[in-house]
């Protein structure tokens, strides 16, 4: 196991440790994605987090040359583009807590939901609402239930692999 990995394990209580990210019938694949990985469920009510607006998930993986983290919220039914926004930032706070400044990292806040279309609405507010993350305002990347998760790191990503970024 890679040392960042260990260490946001022993971060949390082992009950946060999922080992897939599901919530009801909407789900994103772990396959292909980094080894090793873990997935902390951040709804887990042993974690004690006082955030009432918190993403889902929160993916942690090495790679020799840098880490990959995401900020996962899932959506079922229908939901507003600004408090998907909202939680993937609550999220994405707790990941820059928890990981060392010096750790070169992929990052994307991604929305994984089961609509046949975001539509225009929701669609344009995504783009127009960037997630925060070491100075940088990065696109959340939308993706549709059952799709791999390394789909939301496969386009997008810029020279230093902070992700697309609004300039």
């Amino acid at each position: 196991m890679s040392p960042l990995v260990e260490a946001v394990e022993a971060g949390v209580c082992p009950e946060a440790i999922a080992t897939e990210c599901r919530k009801g019938t909407t789900t994103v694949l772990l396959d292909g994605a980094p080894t090793p990985h873990t997935v902390v469920d951040l709804d887990t009510p042993n974690l004690g987090l006082s955030q009432s607006r918190r993403c889902d998930y929160l993916f942690v993986a090495d790679t020799p040359d840098s880490s990959w983290i995401a900020a996962i919220e899932l959506k079922s039914r229908s939901f507003r583009a600004e408090r998907v926004v909202e939680q993937l930032q609550a999220g994405t706070d707790l990941a820059d807590e928890w990981l060392p400044d010096s750790v070169p990292v992929n990052f994307r806040p991604v929305l994984v939901h089961r609509l046949r279309t975001l539509g225009p609405h929701r669609r344009v507010a995504l783009e127009r609402w960037r997630v925060r993350f070491r100075g940088d305002r990065v696109k959340v990347r939308a993706l549709s239930s059952g799709a791999r998760l390394v789909a939301a790191f496969d386009a997008g990503l810029g020279e230093d692999g902070i992700g697309e970024r609004e300039e």
